[in-house]
């Protein structure tokens, strides 16, 4: 059935392509009559069950060859809005968890397309399959922040559009954006293919985009998910390199994570998070940074770790490095 399905991605009948790659992604997910993709189960369990089900249909799925036939679909009707809804669910389905697949050459051009798209829905899915690309091999995250030499597209790859999604009015939105530019930041540098000798930072991509500035804003929204995000992404690029560490000082962030460090209302992961941006930025900065740190309250986050039995050394780490100075 499933090639069948696939090759009817190509009819010339609206119902029947768009019926067929419904049906694709649903399988993907490990939708059927009992279960539901909303992650509803009775017990851990079977909830492990229908999981490594739907893993399972998905390689099926993806041996068969859809993702040609699916972006190939796409392309061919880019005003349809209800089959670009379908698709970029369906693809983002078919990406999740441990996606070994190299990718088409079509794929980038998709992707930006429906990036460019005004819809939520889309958007969303669109984010959210690029973030779990990001969370895959590195081939995968280069391809998302590369841009083409030949390209007349913005440096950056995909990224320039993450970032301004990072402000979108709709959190399911800025959700998926923001974990996908936390994934990229979190993985390794990798060479370049394309040039012997060098290598791609990843997070020099996310600063160069103009990223800080807007995570320092999702510091303080109103979803604990995205303030939760934002510090976890910032304490990654604050574990960096002096420089890096800057562009967080610069951005003004380091204030308003000390008032969410003292705030006893803050949630208790939230506030973990915003503990190790300080942490971090205390570790690996310079003197005169931790001058600035110092002066931004920082002091009384480290001593806020100190009550916690997990970060006491980590804390005492981080005054005697202020000391020091």
């Amino acid at each position: 059935a499933i090639p069948t399905l696939i090759s009817l991605l190509s009819s010339s009948n609206k119902e029947v392509y768009e019926q067929s790659m419904w049906i694709l992604g649903s399988i993907a997910v490990g939708d059927s009559p009992g279960t539901s993709s909303s992650g509803g189960s009775s017990s851990n369990s079977s909830h492990d069950l229908s999981r490594e089900k739907s893993v399972s249909a998905r390689d099926v799925i993806l041996a068969a060859g859809v993702m040609n036939q699916l972006l190939r679909c796409l392309e061919a009707h880019p005003d349809n809005l209800s089959l670009q809804r379908i698709g970029s669910w369906t693809l983002s389905n078919l990406v999740e968890g441990i996606f070994q697949q190299q990718s088409h050459g079509k794929g980038g051009g998709v992707m930006r397309r429906l990036l460019r798209m005004a819809d939520s829905e889309v958007l969303s899915y669109t984010c959210w399959t690029l973030s779990h690309l990001c969370d895959g091999p590195s081939s995968h995250i280069a391809e998302v922040v590369t841009t083409k030499i030949e390209s007349k597209a913005p440096k950056g790859g995909l990224v320039p559009r993450l970032v301004e999604l990072l402000l979108h009015p709709s959190w399911r939105v800025t959700k998926p954006a923001l974990r996908t530019i936390g994934n990229i930041v979190c993985a390794e540098c990798s060479d370049d293919s394309n040039q012997v000798g060098t290598t791609t930072d990843y997070t020099e991509v996310i600063l160069e985009c103009g990223a800080v500035p807007r995570l320092k804003e999702l510091v303080m929204h109103n979803n604990r998910e995205i303030q939760k995000e934002a510090c976890w992404t910032l304490s990654n690029i604050a574990a960096g390199t002096v420089d890096q560490i800057q562009a967080v000082i610069d951005s003004g962030a380091i204030p308003p994570l000390v008032k969410l460090v003292r705030n006893k209302k803050t949630d208790q992961e939230v506030r973990s998070e915003a503990c190790w941006v300080v942490l971090n930025a205390t570790s690996c900065g310079s003197d005169s940074q931790i001058e600035v740190l110092v002066d931004e309250g920082c002091v009384s986050v480290l001593g806020v770790l100190l009550s916690e039995a997990s970060m006491v050394m980590m804390a005492l780490e981080g005054l005697e490095r202020v000391l020091q100075v």
